[in-house]
């Protein structure tokens, strides 16, 4: 028996721009944490993630939803030392969530809900 997956929530024209984005947001930690020995890497880090869960949740994808939380926090820790951010985290993740987040099935159950629901999550 296949397996059926949804379609994807980030289209490829988006996909294509987050990418990029997140490797100079990557780079740029890595310069600042460089600069002020660690120290203002943190606010790069909380401009990535502002700047990458507005972003996924436009298309309905969450960062901080209980499926995605570990990652996102597992990306933060990650740029917070100096040797570990050398991994572009944040690219990792959004390169992540780009290739697992999709739309569910919709198998004629409760479309009525579907309706209430906003797109917009964080």
């Amino acid at each position: 028996m296949p397996i059926h997956l949804g379609k994807r929530k980030i289209p490829i024209g988006a996909a294509a721009l987050m990418i990029p984005i997140a490797a100079i947001l990557d780079l740029i930690n890595i310069v600042v944490d460089f600069l002020t020995f660690g120290i203002g890497g943190i606010f790069v880090d909380a401009l990535s993630a502002g700047v990458f869960s507005i972003w996924c949740s436009h298309y309905g994808a969450s960062l901080w939803s209980s499926k995605n939380i570990g990652w996102t926090l597992l990306a933060l820790l990650f740029d917070l030392f100096p040797v570990t951010d050398l991994t572009f985290p944040w690219t990792t993740r959004v390169t992540m969530a780009i290739i697992t987040e999709r739309h569910p099935l919709n198998l004629g159950k409760n479309k009525e809900k579907s309706a209430y629901r906003s797109p917009w999550r964080l």
